[in-house]
């Protein structure tokens, strides 16, 4: 699975470079759609809202 999401990360920044700096990756492409191509390999994710406290 690392190798998958390594290897989409990089197709990804070639296709849409990112600004230039250091980044957080849901800074250099959007963070639901690369969720979204890890579904048909096993992923799969959920956003919870927290409680409150």
């Amino acid at each position: 699975m690392t190798a998958l999401i390594a290897v989409e990360s990089a197709r990804r920044l070639i296709a849409e470079p990112a600004k230039p700096g250091v980044l957080a990756p849901a800074q250099a492409y959007h963070p639901t759609a690369f969720l979204d191509f890890l579904i048909p390999h096993g992923i799969q994710w959920i956003v919870e809202d927290a409680p409150a406290t």
